[in-house]
């Protein structure tokens, strides 16, 4: 279980060092509006080393029009929904087939993409954008739903390979777009705006990282407590220069059952779930800390 973590925790920090993203780094980019029209722009703060991105309005930008429903939305939530999305468009062929008449070409499509479906999970970031990119024309955010809209002949199309005879044949006849309806709400956590669907399919679920941050210090402490590395919470909060309430809150961590620590890992938990709510009051009894956190 803890070399997950571990695991975890290296992947991100050699992804910070090199200062590389697994996609890129504005998918959405001039493709993301209100239900005003008013389009949403790439932009990025940095807070304690940590870079993150958004979407803002730019009429917040701008300092024009009526104030959005939104003023932004992160970047890498708002991104993932997407994804998760195309991918249930794959998994469903009835919503995208009609209209192709050619049975070969149908045929064709269709295991194309079964295969694609399958994948998607493995697929690495980067290629799953490129995908995305051909077929999404744009998304039109309302104050808690998503209206994703799918160029229907460049699905097809790129199912098929991209072929400029294909293209050519589906223009012939007018085009459509597919509109994918996704409910989602806004989160705040650490001062930080986090988006959470309702319903996502678990390999497309991510951990919060202050979560599994938590428990992966509370294993490392653990370990040097009982190694006799340190003596007391003290000594450890000099040693890591954290404060001593923080470092003895976190420290619960470390008796957090198992099936919470597998639920922060995959993200199979409540999507409100916060660290000051996980560290109040943490019961040695893993059957109490799983109903009051799991619930």
């Amino acid at each position: 279980m803890w070399d997950q973590v571990a695991g975890r925790l290296r992947s991100n920090n050699q992804s910070h060092r090199s200062g590389k993203s697994k996609s890129s780094p504005s998918l959405l980019s001039g493709r993301v509006f209100d239900t005003n029209g008013i389009r949403f722009t790439p932009t990025h703060t940095v807070k304690d080393g940590k870079r993150y991105r958004y979407y803002t309005s730019q009429a917040v930008i701008n300092h024009s029009g009526s104030k959005p429903m939104l003023n932004r939305v992160p970047a890498q939530e708002l991104e993932q929904i997407v994804r998760s999305q195309v991918h249930s468009l794959l998994s469903d062929p009835a919503k995208w087939t009609s209209g192709i008449e050619d049975v070969s070409r149908r045929e064709t499509a269709l295991e194309r993409a079964r295969e694609l479906a399958r994948t998607w999970p493995k697929i690495d970031a980067d290629e799953q954008d490129k995908f995305v990119r051909k077929v999404l024309t744009r998304i039109v955010l309302g104050g808690t739903t998503a209206a994703i809209e799918i160029d229907h002949v460049n699905l097809i199309a790129t199912l098929l390979g991209d072929k400029p005879e294909v293209r050519r044949d589906l223009r012939a006849r007018k085009p459509n777009v597919l509109k994918l309806a996704c409910a989602f709400e806004t989160l705040r956590r650490g001062g930080q705006i986090q988006l959470s669907t309702p319903a996502v399919d678990s390999g497309d679920r991510q951990p919060t990282t202050s979560l599994v941050k938590a428990m992966a210090r509370a294993r490392v402490w653990y370990e040097q407590i009982v190694n006799g590395e340190i003596s007391t919470v003290c000594d450890l909060a000099l040693k890591w220069k954290l404060p001593r309430r923080y470092v003895r809150r976190i420290l619960n961590c470390a008796i957090l059952s198992p099936k919470i620590t597998e639920a922060f890992l995959t993200g199979r938990h409540r999507s409100n779930l916060t660290l000051n709510e996980t560290l109040k009051s943490v019961s040695h009894d893993w059957r109490k800390q799983e109903e009051r956190i799991l619930r």
